[in-house]
């Protein structure tokens, strides 16, 4: 029971601290004309902090009600800490045949190829020396940053997950430029939020077709055929954030009061809320802080079967003991227009009638992709 109410003390602590405080100061979220060239050069790392796709949990006790006192609260938040624990682990169970299904998936390799393509059309960001690593902690990015001579260095943080009702795969890169030029006692102070020398957000969002509202029925939906939905998905949100990182990197500070006008719609699209951009059948641009961007899967190419077996051969009939003997080896053997024609397989690739363009609109090869914005809490 102590560690309950202690458990339940902790999280109501952490709900209710100050948003003031989290946020005292804010970096950058555009690169100005002034910063792109840094004296003493910026180097670059991707890193991927995941080895498989994640299941999302909307923290349920992030919202904690006023009334009934300290006590009212501690309850609310202990009950709401089991329920969310009692979600993630039927998550779990139920990502993983999809996980499963994805384990030869290279997410780490898209993640730094797709970065590579983006900083091609960015002049003053294109290197050929992009590093990768598995370690996305501070601790790890003070460790890039003190590896080489350059006095900054660019990072690009990618996460992939499922929507909490597994309805949508996100795709997700965190940009993050940070000094080499010491700001505390310890060096991953460095990556601090407000010491940040700029930072942005893309998310893509990839919703499946014809969800439903039942997560086993939609991981199924997203496993079938050695998970061909969910490759799918995955290479379209990564496509859609090489195009978004270039167009974030391009903003301006006329740009964002631009995209924040009030002419710009309001909504709340697939868990992200955010101001309208561009919308058309295949899908829609939110600003939020960064891009959102909610893409249609495109129409699926025919299912081509990979490997198609052939007709096995029946094993070769023995001779009875007693059967009579062989002919004699004079004996003339058939003519060859009188053997049989070898049997061939008649089996055909299965073929999949495309998807039906209502539910899965084509997506635009030149439609720009849109970035990340905190998911409300369902």
């Amino acid at each position: 029971m102590k560690s309950f109410l202690r458990m339940s003390l902790i999280l109501c602590g952490a709900s209710l601290l100050p948003l003031s405080q989290a946020y005292a100061s804010s970096p950058p979220v555009v690169v100005a004309e002034s910063a792109r060239t840094v004296a003493g050069g910026r180097s670059v790392e991707v890193t991927v902090g995941q080895a498989e796709l994640k299941s999302n949990i909307n923290n349920v006790t992030a919202v904690v009600p006023a009334a009934g006192g300290l006590l009212g609260a501690l309850i609310v938040a202990g009950v709401a800490a089991k329920i969310e624990a009692d979600r993630a682990k039927k998550a779990e169970i139920a990502i993983t045949p999809l996980r499963d299904a994805l384990s030869d998936f290279d997410a780490d390799g898209l993640a730094l190829s797709t970065t590579k393509g983006a900083l091609d059309q960015v002049d003053w960001l294109k290197t050929d020396n992009v590093q990768f690593s598995k370690d996305s902690t501070p601790l790890g990015k003070s460790n890039f940053l003190d590896s080489g001579d350059a006095a900054q260095a660019a990072f690009f943080d990618y996460t992939y997950d499922l929507a909490p009702d597994f309805s949508s795969i996100r795709v997700n890169v965190s940009l993050e430029f940070a000094n080499k030029a010491s700001v505390g006692s310890k060096p991953e102070a460095r990556l601090n939020y407000n010491k940040l020398a700029y930072t942005q957000s893309i998310t893509t969002v990839v919703p499946l077709p014809n969800m439903g509202t039942d997560i086993n029925a939609n991981a199924q939906a997203w496993t079938a055929d050695h998970g061909r939905l969910a490759r799918l998905a995955l290479t379209t949100a990564f496509a859609d954030i090489e195009k978004l990182i270039p167009r974030t990197l391009a903003l301006t500070d006329a740009d964002v009061k631009a995209m924040n006008g009030k002419d710009k719609t309001k909504q709340t699209l697939n868990g992200y809320f955010g101001r309208t951009q561009e919308s058309d059948g295949s899908h829609t641009l939110l600003w939020g802080g960064g891009f959102i961007d909610v893409e249609a899967l495109p129409p699926e190419a025919p299912r081509s079967v990979d490997v198609v077996e052939s007709t096995p051969t029946a094993p070769e009939a023995q001779a009875p003991a007693d059967a009579p003997a062989a002919p004699a080896a004079d004996t003339p053997a058939p003519a060859a227009s009188d053997a049989p024609a070898p049997a061939t397989p008649d089996a055909q690739p299965e073929t999949q009638a495309p998807a039906d363009p209502a539910a899965q609109p084509q997506a635009s090869a030149d439609t720009a992709a849109p970035p990340p914005a905190t998911p409300q809490a369902q």
